[in-house]
C-alpha cells in the first residue's frame, strides 16, 4: 500500500467533513471557519505502547477508541464541545495495514460517539504503536483550572481507583502469554489460570473496562459550565490533579474521607489483590472523572455519581488535607502519575 492510498482509505472511513471545514485530507493543513463566534479550545495527547498500554491487554481498535476519549476529555472538562481531531500514528516495523485499519476503526467509532470529525493526521514507522491526538473545539463559556475561591466546594463526578485496579490485573496476567487479548480472555483466566470466586467477576470486568474503555462524564458539562469556577479531569490521579488546580489558585483544600470511602465491592477487590483501596482511590490515574470547583450554594446536578468531596481553604498553595471519620486530619502527599519520569 502506498501513502496516498492509505490517506484515501482513512478519508473514506472518516466520511464527508462538516460544512465548516473547507479542506482536509488533500491538504497538509486543515482549513475551516467556525459557524459562530465562540472560544476555541485545543489539546494534544499521546497514547504510547509500553507507556500507556500493552498490546496484550486489548485489541488495537480499543486503543484507538481510548486515544480519542482521553483527548476529548481535556476539552469536555473545559466546557468545550470537541469538533475536529487529528491523529499522528506511529506503526511498528511488524505492524500491518490490516492492524492499522483495525486501530482506525476504533478511532472513527469514538469520534462518531463524541461528535468529532476525524480531519487528518500523519503516519510514520517507529519502534512501537503510538498515537498523538490533537483535538480542537469551541465553547461560549470556558471553565479553566484557575478560578477557585476560598469556601468553594470540590465535587467529583465519579469513582476513582477502578482503572488502577484494571492495570494491576492486566499486569498480573500478561505473563501467561495468552494469544487472545486479556480483556476478552479474562473469564477463562479466572477459571483456569488465576481462580477467583464468581462473586468477584463483575468487579473484575468493571476494573478491566475502566482502563480500556473509560466513560466520560459529559452529562455534567452544562451544569459545570453554569456553576464551575475551576475544573480538571482525573487522568493522573485524584491528588496530583487536585494539586494542579490548587497550585494555580494559590490555595489549599480539605477533603472528606467519608465522601470518598471505598465501596464494599472495590474494597473487597483491593483486599484480594493485597492493595490498600485508598492508594488507588487517591493516586490511581486514568479514571477520567472530573474535579469541579463551585460556589458552596450551587444546586446539585440531577445525575447519579457526583459527590461533594471537600472544600477550598486558605493555606499553603497545593496543600491537601484529608479529614477522617474520627475527626483527625492528615496532610497528603500529592502523588500520582509523573509524565516526565514515566511512573
Amino acid at each position: 500500500m502506498h501513502e496516498w492510498e492509505w490517506v484515501e482509505a482513512i478519508a473514506h472511513m472518516a466520511g464527508p467533513p462538516p460544512e465548516y471545514v473547507h479542506a482536509t485530507w488533500q491538504e497538509d493543513a486543515t482549513v475551516g471557519r467556525w459557524p459562530d463566534r465562540t472560544w476555541w479550545v485545543c489539546s494534544v495527547d499521546q497514547l504510547i505502547e509500553g507507556v500507556h498500554f500493552r498490546r496484550c491487554w486489548a485489541p488495537l481498535d480499543d486503543w484507538g477508541t481510548k486515544a480519542v476519549l482521553r483527548s476529548v476529555s481535556d476539552l469536555w472538562v473545559k466546557g468545550a464541545r470537541p469538533r475536529l481531531l487529528w491523529i499522528a500514528l506511529q506503526v511498528p516495523p511488524e505492524g500491518t495495514p490490516q492492524e492499522a485499519r483495525t486501530l482506525y476503526r476504533g478511532i472513527v467509532r469514538a469520534c462518531r460517539r463524541m461528535g468529532v470529525y476525524l480531519t487528518g493526521g500523519d503516519t510514520s514507522r517507529g519502534p512501537v504503536w503510538a498515537m498523538a491526538c490533537t483535538v480542537i473545539g469551541s465553547t461560549r463559556h470556558p471553565v479553566l483550572r484557575f478560578g477557585a475561591r476560598i469556601g468553594d466546594r470540590v465535587w467529583l463526578t465519579g469513582p476513582t481507583g477502578w482503572a488502577a485496579a484494571g492495570v494491576h490485573l492486566f499486569e498480573r496476567w500478561r505473563h501467561l502469554n495468552l494469544e487472545t487479548p486479556l480483556i476478552t480472555a479474562w473469564r477463562t483466566i479466572v477459571h483456569r489460570h488465576d481462580p477467583w470466586p464468581a462473586s468477584y467477576h463483575p468487579w473484575i470486568r468493571r476494573a478491566l473496562q475502566a482502563i480500556v474503555r473509560p466513560r466520560l462524564p459529559v452529562r455534567f458539562r452544562s451544569w459545570m459550565q453554569q456553576y464551575g469556577h475551576a475544573s480538571i479531569d482525573v487522568s493522573d490521579g485524584l491528588l496530583i490533579d487536585l494539586w494542579r488546580v490548587l497550585r494555580v489558585n494559590h490555595l489549599a483544600a480539605e477533603i472528606d474521607a467519608a465522601a470518598m470511602h471505598p465501596t464494599v465491592s472495590f474494597a473487597r477487590l483491593c483486599h484480594r489483590l493485597g492493595v490498600d483501596p485508598w492508594q488507588w482511590i487517591l493516586t490511581g490515574g486514568e479514571d477520567y472523572a472530573w474535579i469541579v470547583v463551585t460556589a458552596p450554594d450551587v444546586p446539585r446536578p440531577p445525575y447519579r455519581g457526583i459527590r461533594n468531596i471537600g472544600r477550598i481553604i486558605d493555606g499553603p498553595p497545593g496543600e491537601i488535607r484529608i479529614r477522617w471519620p474520627d475527626g483527625r486530619t492528615e496532610r497528603l502527599v500529592p502523588s500520582g502519575w509523573d509524565h516526565w519520569n514515566g511512573k
